[in-house]
C-alpha cells in the first residue's frame, strides 16, 4: 500500500494528466487474492469460522474497474482525479462470506466459530513462510490486515462525475452465476495447504533416502 501511495504521489507530481483509480474489493468470475481467501471462508464445510467478522468491506465489479478504465483512457473523466471505483453499499466481512456461501450453492453453516485473533496471528505467520518458499498462499499477513484495515471508499465522487451507480455486491454476484468449478475451487483451495505440505514431504524423503542409499538410487535410473 505504501508503495502504490509513492507511486501515485510521483505520478502527480509529473506533471501530466493523470487519473488515479483506487479500487475497492474487486469481485469477479476469477478468484485472486482477497476474494480467494473470501471463498475459501464462503466453503468452510458445516460450520462459519469468522475472523474480522465486523469489518466493512465496499466492493467492485471487476467489469465496472475495466469501463472505467475505458472511459478514463478514452478522455471522458476530467484529469487530474483522485477517486474510489467502490459501490455505494457497504457490507460487514460477514455478511459478505455468507452472500459468496450462498452464491455457490452451499447450504447456510449450522453453527459459528470465533477465530480467536491470536490464531488468525499463528497461521498468517506460516503462510509468510511458505511464500518464502515459493507458495503464495492467500492467508499471508498482508491480505488479512487488508482486511482488518477494512475496504472503504467514497462512491459519491465517480457517481457524480459519470451520473451512474456502480453495480452492487448483489448485481455483481447475479451477473456472473456461480457454477461447479467455482465450488470445486472454494472447497479444494483449504486443502491446498495439506497438499502442498505432503507433496514437499514426498519429494524431500525421496531425496534423503537417495542420499543414503546411493548405488539403489543409481540403480533406479537405467
Amino acid at each position: 500500500m505504501r508503495s502504490k501511495s509513492r507511486g501515485d504521489d510521483a505520478i502527480k507530481r509529473s506533471g501530466l494528466n493523470w487519473i488515479v483509480l483506487r479500487p475497492g474489493l474487486v469481485i469477479g468470475p476469477n478468484a485472486y487474492g482477497g476474494s480467494t481467501l473470501l471463498r475459501m471462508m464462503a466453503a468452510f464445510p458445516w460450520a462459519h469460522v469468522p475472523a474480522f467478522a465486523g469489518k466493512r468491506i465496499q466492493t467492485v465489479a471487476i467489469s465496472d474497474v475495466v469501463q472505467v478504465v475505458l472511459e478514463a483512457a478514452a478522455g471522458r473523466l476530467p484529469v487530474r482525479i483522485d477517486v474510489d471505483l467502490v459501490a455505494s453499499k457497504t457490507a460487514t466481512l460477514q455478511q459478505l462470506i455468507d452472500r459468496l456461501r450462498v452464491w455457490m450453492g452451499f447450504s447456510p453453516a449450522p453453527i459459528s466459530i470465533a477465530v480467536p485473533r491470536f490464531a488468525v496471528g499463528i497461521v498468517s505467520w506460516f503462510a509468510d513462510q511458505l511464500g518464502h518458499l515459493g507458495w503464495r498462499s492467500p492467508l499471508r499477513s498482508t491480505a488479512l490486515l487488508a482486511l482488518d484495515s477494512e475496504v472503504l471508499g467514497d462512491a459519491a465522487k465517480l457517481r457524480q462525475l459519470r451520473d451512474a451507480e456502480l453495480m452492487s455486491l448483489e448485481q455483481t454476484l447475479a451477473a456472473m452465476p456461480a457454477t461447479i468449478q467455482e465450488r470445486w475451487f472454494a472447497s479444494l483451495a483449504l486443502l491446498m495447504p495439506l497438499l502442498v505440505a505432503t507433496l514437499s514431504l514426498f519429494w524431500l524423503l525421496s531425496g534423503l533416502f537417495g542420499a543414503l542409499s546411493m548405488d539403489r538410487a543409481a540403480a533406479v535410473l537405467p
